[in-house]
């Protein structure tokens, strides 16, 4: 999902999350779980209402961020990127921060390999940690 929509305010690009993510009566129950889905739904709209006094708490609000990621709607990042300074933020996806992993641990498995046979070529005794990894 794009976001070149510019929120006037944090609740209302929560909202876009909730509404990406199946709305309040999916997302109310997944964050508060031995609510009755009805009233948990219920209390996540009362919760972005600026006029109520209940509100989401530093954890409910991390969740829907998270959740906001998960289904590409980056709308609370966003926000908060623009309100407070910062370039637009780029979502990190499990399967790609594994692939950036696995490509650097063979890169730097070629390096030991290469470190090991240099010191093999200068006579060197090489720990036998390093003898593995030929």
């Amino acid at each position: 999902m794009t976001q070149s929509v510019v929120f006037e305010s944090f609740q209302d690009a929560l909202r876009a999350i909730i509404q990406a993510a199946g709305g309040s009566a999916v997302v109310g129950p997944m964050i508060w779980t031995t609510l009755p889905a009805d009233q948990a739904g219920r209390r996540l709209c009362d919760c972005l209402n600026t006029d109520r006094r209940q509100h989401l708490d530093e954890n409910e609000t991390l969740f829907l961020l998270r959740l906001g990621q998960r289904v590409g709607c980056h709308a609370g990042m966003k926000h908060v990127a623009t309100h407070c300074g910062y370039s637009d933020p780029k979502p990190v996806y499990p399967e790609d921060e594994r692939a950036e992993l696995q490509k650097a641990f063979i890169a730097a498995a070629e390096v030991v390999q290469q470190v090991a046979k240099r010191l093999a070529d200068l006579g060197v005794e090489t720990p036998s940690s390093l003898r593995a990894v030929r």
